[in-house]
């Protein structure tokens, strides 16, 4: 497993440490497989203490490994500004309510669906498959941009 730690620009200084300290630190720890987990770290210059904060949803890793490859300067500039926790908690949300508003729409108008209301199985194999569509067709325009 390797790992890759960016570093905001904003500095605080660490009365413990007696020095200034990166306020944000983007962690991707990328495994032998490829995938890849991110933590972001913060430090308050208030409690003097680091906070880790595990960023593991899936629509979060998409858009983390996205600017990362794609958007380098606009990851920094949220990282540095202390808006990438926020922006990617309203993606997160924003990308989820429209997946499951979709899904919705989608059972509402399919036939087969609708034909199975007496089969849990089918119904719930049909909406997983609503989902994933809905999720590739979501991603597209919401996260990878």
């Amino acid at each position: 497993m390797s790992t890759t730690a960016i570093r905001s620009n904003t500095k605080v200084y660490c009365e413990r440490k007696k020095e200034f300290v990166p306020k944000w630190i983007l962690v991707e720890l990328k495994a032998d497989n490829g995938t890849r987990r991110y933590k972001l770290t913060h430090y308050s210059d208030n409690t003097e203490k680091f906070r880790t904060i595990d960023l593991d949803t899936p629509v979060i890793r998409a858009r983390l490994r996205f600017m990362r490859d794609h958007r380098e300067e606009q990851l920094m500039e949220q990282l540095d500004n202390g808006t990438l926790y926020l922006n990617l908690l309203r993606l997160d949300r924003d990308v989820e309510y429209a997946v499951d508003k979709q899904v919705m729409k989608q059972q509402e108008i399919d036939t087969e669906y609708q034909s199975a209301s007496e089969d849990f199985l089918k119904q719930f194999a049909l909406s997983q498959n609503f989902r994933m569509t809905a999720e590739h067709e979501l991603y597209e325009t919401m996260v990878y941009i």
